[in-house]
């Protein structure tokens, strides 16, 4: 006895259930995984863009701009800025002569500024000029120092008499010469024939004080003669910012700095470093033209 069971699968239907199947089943979307791809493609450019973005941006800003303006001796801009060393605790300071002056700017113009310093060659009994001073003196000392030294009251020798200084002769008389000194002679009517500088100050000093300056450091000049054929055959050498300190009444203009002394100092500076020297580079003497705040 056969029982027919009437679950039994229909092959017709069973075709139909299998295409069902085939066709419900889902299919990966190609497209979006091609898509997200596209979007970490476009992070990675796009953080690739930005650091080669902050590299030109770390370029830019480590780029130097162009010098507005070139540096050239006796010259000023009012774009530049004045850096100094210090040199206010320098154990080298110079006795110098003041020998000659200019009339003074602004608040100065009342006064000489700047002054005119030498030192003495004693191998030929000239003063060589030096440098230009305006810094270190205070208001009362420029005020003193101009009734000093005031053309007003008179001139001293001229440059014609310079030939026979120190010459008697008979009836001259000594003592006009040293009443001379409280103010009538303490000005030359012209530039003394032992003074060596070819400048034109103002007025020209009658030598006698002796004054010790601070400076930052001493430089190849084709300026000023002092010392010249020590150190260059053709140059020589002035003090850079140079500053006053005191009047040195303990010491007649016969004890003041030399020229070989100068020299010495200059030997000094130039072996403890390179300087403008050894730069190949003649640097004129420069004058610290700041106001004298604190005096």
């Amino acid at each position: 006895m056969v029982k027919v069971l009437d679950n039994l699968p229909n092959p017709d239907l069973m075709d139909d259930t299998v295409d069902d199947k085939t066709q419900s089943a889902p299919v990966t979307p190609q497209k979006a995984i091609k898509s997200s791809k596209g979007k970490n493609r476009s992070q990675k450019t796009g953080k690739d863009n930005d650091e080669k973005g902050n590299e030109k941006d770390e370029k830019k800003t480590g780029r130097r701009k162009a010098l507005l303006a070139t540096y050239e001796p006796d010259k000023r801009l009012d774009s530049w800025l004045k850096v100094k060393k210090d040199y206010n605790t320098s154990a080298d300071t110079i006795d110098l002569i003041p020998i000659g002056a200019w009339h003074g700017n602004g608040r100065k113009c009342k006064w000489w500024s700047p002054i005119l310093l030498a030192v003495r060659n004693p191998e030929t009994g000239s003063l060589e000029a030096v440098t230009k001073c305006m810094s270190g003196f205070s208001d009362k000392f420029y005020a003193a120092n101009r009734a000093k030294y005031d053309p007003d009251t008179g001139l001293g020798a001229s440059d014609d008499d310079n030939d026979n200084e120190g010459e008697e002769q008979e009836g001259t008389d000594n003592t006009d010469k040293d009443e001379g000194r409280d103010g009538i002679s303490n000005v030359r009517a012209g530039k003394p024939a032992f003074v060596e500088y070819n400048g034109k100050p103002a007025v020209w000093f009658e030598p006698q004080e002796v004054w010790e300056c601070a400076f930052a450091d001493i430089t190849l000049s084709p300026t000023y003669t002092a010392a010249i054929g020590l150190v260059n055959e053709e140059r020589g050498l002035s003090l850079r910012f140079p500053r006053f300190l005191r009047v040195r009444e303990d010491k007649s203009i016969d004890e003041a700095s030399t020229s070989d002394f100068l020299a010495e100092l200059y030997r000094k500076q130039e072996a403890k470093g390179p300087s403008t020297k050894a730069q190949g580079k003649d640097v004129e003497g420069e004058v610290d033209e700041d106001e004298d705040a604190g005096w």
